[in-house]
């Protein structure tokens, strides 16, 4: 992040300078009391059980150089700033907003149902390659995250990929006057979050079209005729020329275990990732690769086939282990259940898999379940580390309906232990049905990893 005056964070916010002067400077922005180091602007959020204004003096005594404040703190500390803003949710995307305005530089935006994450990581991949490139750390892409991913930006920044999601009515196009984009890319839509965007593709592709802005280019996944219906009306209301990955010239020449070879519009490429929905979000990746040359930013073809080739990404139908094998992916609504079950179909024919599933209940995991059931032999049934998970006796009950072996073993990393005990070396071990488990997974897998190895 630039070094930014109390004088500009005046501008930017519209606040008003209760204490301190406007001379002092931040160095970066910090929601986290606990993380706002040296020089730090902290912005305390209120939500339905927390206020971050209860942890300002925190946040001040671990070195933040001031903060933003909708609650006019008691005392004030000397030597410290204090920025009142009616709002600081409201206020942290201002700011964001002002300081994205502060670099020319290429943008590219994306959001959709499913595969957003990998493909921003195949955007970023390849650009990377040319520019010295920001991009949205893993799934950092909700009103918070993508602000301070935008705060992000400095100096040594030439490119920026920016990812995001949803969990409210009209966040994408909140988001997207804060990105302000000059490619706008829409990934796979279907149905998820239909509690709050609707139970029809077309109603969750008008909420997804929020991020398609006059002047931007658009990018889209090869979609479903109602969704694509509803792509091309909005892009031609608003003048946005849209191109649309096209599945048909993608042609697969090699697959396996350890990734894949195709070629898209004739050209030839390798990628580690697997599945074949994977060329389909590598070909949006390539599309977006022609529409950044169309505004002028050049990136050689050399550039893109290296960075499709090193691109990765944790938990996407990854493989982890072998003898037995390991397969580890977050995926949690029924498009992505029905992706892993084509994967396992595809990459482990005739084996026993055990699938080890973890969800959280405000998901559609009924759907996911069902997606998956015909590639299970047996169940493992755990609980995510997330106050929003479904307990794993409660998962559990629900599973014994597939009439198959079932275990409940509530901790994630047990869960995984026991499965790797009960396995035969052929056999599959498939973790599925969130990031909170993949990640709890990841990180006993890893450590068992680095036990066995001596480290």
């Amino acid at each position: 992040m630039r070094r930014l005056t109390v004088s500009e964070l005046l501008t930017a916010t519209g606040g008003t300078l209760l204490a301190g002067g406007e001379s002092a400077a931040v160095t970066s922005v910090s929601t986290d009391s606990r993380k706002a180091g040296e020089g730090a602007l902290f912005i305390p959020l209120t939500g339905e059980r927390f206020d971050g204004h209860d942890y300002i003096d925190k946040a001040l005594a671990l070195g933040a150089a001031g903060c933003l404040c909708a609650r006019t703190p008691t005392a004030f500390l000397p030597d410290k700033f204090y920025i009142a803003v009616p709002d600081t949710r409201l206020a942290l995307k201002a700011l964001a907003s002002w300081y994205r305005g502060q670099f020319d530089i290429p943008v590219v935006q994306i959001t959709g149902s499913v595969g957003k994450t990998t493909t921003k990581e195949m955007i970023a991949s390849v650009v990377s390659q040319r520019y010295r490139t920001l991009k949205t750390a893993e799934n950092f892409n909700n009103d918070i995250g993508t602000p301070l991913t935008l705060l992000g930006l400095d100096d040594t920044c030439e490119a920026a990929v920016i990812e995001t999601g949803m969990d409210h009515f009209g966040e994408i196009r909140y988001l997207g006057e804060m990105v302000r984009p000059h490619i706008a890319v829409i990934t796979n839509i279907g149905l998820d979050h239909t509690e709050i965007l609707g139970d029809t593709l077309e109603q969750i592709a008008r909420e997804k079209a929020g991020i398609l802005k006059p002047g931007t280019r658009a990018v889209s996944y090869p979609q479903t005729p109602e969704v694509r219906a509803v792509l091309h009306e909005i892009c031609a209301q608003r003048g946005i020329p849209l191109t649309e990955a096209d599945a048909s010239a993608i042609v697969p020449l090699t697959d396996g275990v350890d990734g894949q070879a195709f070629t898209y519009r004739g050209a030839e490429y390798t990628l580690p990732l697997l599945g074949a929905h994977q060329l389909r979000n590598a070909a949006v990746a390539l599309e977006t690769v022609t529409a950044l040359r169309a505004r002028g930013w050049r990136i050689p073809d050399a550039a893109v086939r290296a960075g499709l080739a090193q691109v990765r990404w944790p938990a996407r139908f990854e493989l982890l282990r072998r003898a037995p094998w390991f397969v580890l992916d977050g995926g949690h609504n029924p498009q992505c259940a029905q992706t892993v079950a084509d994967n396992l179909a595809r990459y482990f024919p005739g084996r026993r898999i055990t699938l080890l599933v973890g969800v959280l209940a405000d998901k559609d995991y009924p759907a996911m379940l069902a997606a998956l059931d015909g590639q299970a032999a047996a169940y493992i049934a755990a609980t995510p580390l997330s106050p929003r998970a479904l307990p794993a006796a409660e998962l559990g009950d629900y599973l014994k309906r597939f009439g198959k072996p079932v275990t409940v073993c509530a901790d994630p990393a047990q869960a995984a232990e026991l499965a790797l005990a009960h396995a035969a070396p052929e056999d599959v071990i498939c973790a599925v049905g969130s990031l909170y488990m993949a990640g709890a997974i990841r990180t006993y897998l890893r450590r068992e990893n680095d036990e066995n190895s001596g480290h």
